[in-house]
């Protein structure tokens, strides 16, 4: 945190994509002139319905903080899920993933959109990090609902009704996981949440 304070007063001017974001660093940052630039994405088009390969979407970096999140998401939340989910991890994260027979990983996916279009639901399970989750952003642009930690949320203007269920232990992050996939009607409401 230290070392990113440290390179935002290297800038005279600052574009920050999350209220909060720019609050924080304005506090510690004196000499630079900060903006505020919402994060947008255009619109993807929703795929048409039918069978989705995979359960659950994991997509992320090899950063510490998607390291811890993913030890705990295994540790903690995976035993607790139904042995049939079946969970894709995609990105530089996956080298870090314990190997389960329901778990496929991709270190690398040149094109997102038919990795997103083929699976139900993705999970933000980070412990920790600043800044916007991208990785939420981009889900929800699919329409996909997104089981997500406090922290996966933050930067969010508004943290309800944005397609996210919200959950800070293992037993309500895969209580809210089994929800969506059994509970049709709460998966078509968050989805719909997801695309506004």
């Amino acid at each position: 945190l230290e070392e990113e304070i440290r390179r935002v007063g290297l800038f005279g001017k600052v574009m920050c994509i999350s209220a909060e974001e720019m609050w924080f660093f304005s506090q510690s940052v004196r000499d630079s002139e900060f903006f505020y630039i919402p994060f947008f994405m255009k619109k993807k088009k929703k795929p048409a319905a039918g069978r989705k390969k995979f359960d659950i979407l994991f997509v992320g970096s090899d950063n510490s903080f998607n390291k811890k999140g993913m030890k705990w998401f295994f540790e903690k939340v995976f035993p607790l899920l139904p042995p049939s989910v079946r969970i894709l991890i995609v990105g530089r994260i996956a080298s870090f993933v314990p190997e389960k027979e329901n778990v496929t990983c991709i270190p690398f996916a040149p094109d997102l959109d038919d990795i997103y279009n083929n699976v139900k639901i993705a999970v933000c399970p980070l412990l920790g990090g600043t800044g916007i989750k991208i990785k939420v952003i981009e889900a929800l642009s699919f329409d996909l609902p997104v089981v997500s930690t406090t922290k996966g949320v933050v930067g969010f203007p508004s943290k309800l009704h944005n397609g996210c269920m919200i959950a800070d232990t293992a037993a309500e992050f895969a209580a809210h996981i089994s929800g969506l996939l059994q509970d049709k009607k709460l998966y078509k409401e968050y989805g719909k949440l997801a695309g506004n």
